[in-house]
């Protein structure tokens, strides 16, 4: 199945999917019989994505795009755009709180593109600004993340220190060793988005 959207004058993107994940519960009570039945089954948050072969340094990445990124020669990669967008909350949507921990658990899941154009699907909820750092750092370049302006002061520097704080002794730093990232995000360049 394929799902193409666009925004007149800003993008134009289809998802071409070339498979399908099937879950099925059968209830065999007769075997086979009249009291078979099957049931329903919701999926939470599934990600399907290539082996070790595939990925890019044990990340959730494509080898084969960051291997194109090296060959250019990319030293700096910035995660904005989405991050300073309008949104009905004002960006609160994007408030970089909402993109920490596992990503199944995350308030992001369920972001999503075109909103414009009323033709909304989701899509970005798994890669937020952390991943990007990791990503960036992998491939020896430097991470730039925009913000929104809907940031106090006092979450920006919650920010600051959720990225260099000690995992032992400061409360941001023990967050995101207990969202499993106990070394520092090392993050240089915050980039302040408003709308």
């Amino acid at each position: 199945t394929g799902h193409c959207t666009s925004n007149p004058n800003t993008a134009h993107v289809c998802i071409q999917c070339a498979g399908q994940f099937v879950v099925a519960l059968v209830s065999d009570s007769a075997g086979g019989g009249p009291g078979a039945s099957s049931h329903e089954v919701w999926v939470d948050y599934v990600v399907l994505q290539p082996g070790a072969w595939g990925r890019f340094a044990g990340l959730n990445a494509r080898r084969d795009v960051a291997e194109t990124l090296r060959a250019m020669g990319v030293k700096i990669i910035r995660l904005g755009g989405s991050f300073c967008s309008v949104t009905p909350d004002n960006g609160k949507y994007y408030q970089w709180q909402r993109w920490t921990g596992p990503v199944w658990a995350r308030p992001s899941v369920g972001a999503h593109w075109d909103s414009y154009g009323k033709n909304a699907y989701n899509l970005v909820g798994g890669w937020g600004p952390f991943e990007m750092i990791d990503y960036a750092h992998a491939l020896g370049a430097e991470p730039v993340i925009t913000t929104t302006e809907t940031s106090s002061p006092e979450e920006f520097a919650d920010l600051v220190e959720y990225c260099w704080g000690d995992a032992g002794s400061t409360t941001m730093g023990q967050k995101r060793a207990a969202d499993g990232h106990p070394a520092p995000y090392k993050l240089r360049y915050i980039e302040l988005g408003w709308v």
